[in-house]
């Protein structure tokens, strides 16, 4: 028999009195590996209710985080008068028009142009 119908027979010859003395080791058996396995389970259940408390505490933390960021840019907007966005934005230049030149990027680095002119 399969262990779910085998533990209801286990069970019900119990019940009526007339369970032999292997039968009732076979029956303790069973008991003892579903309560490991119960056990097993709850341990599982609290280590996923504490990974979800920790998402939990990380989400409110970035969201805290974004909230400062932004509060401390529209402080800096305000002291100078300018998005702190487009002070760090580089200004576009006219590389993509334009070929054999040199081209000096905003790290500083000098190269020819090899692009087709528009």
């Amino acid at each position: 028999m399969t262990e779910q119908p085998r533990l209801h027979h286990l069970l019900d010859r119990m019940r009526r009195g007339v369970l032999l003395p292997e039968e009732a080791d076979q029956l303790a058996t069973a008991v003892t590996m579903l309560l490991a396995r119960v056990a097993d389970q709850d341990g599982a259940a609290g280590v996923a209710v504490s990974a979800v408390r920790l998402m939990n505490e990380a989400g409110a933390q970035r969201d805290a985080a974004e909230a400062r960021v932004t509060e401390l840019e529209t402080e800096l907007v305000a002291a100078r008068g300018t998005d702190l966005r487009t002070t760090l934005t580089p200004p576009a230049d006219d590389y993509e028009q334009t070929t054999g030149h040199q081209v000096t990027c905003c790290a500083g680095f000098t190269d020819t142009c090899t692009c087709a002119t528009a």
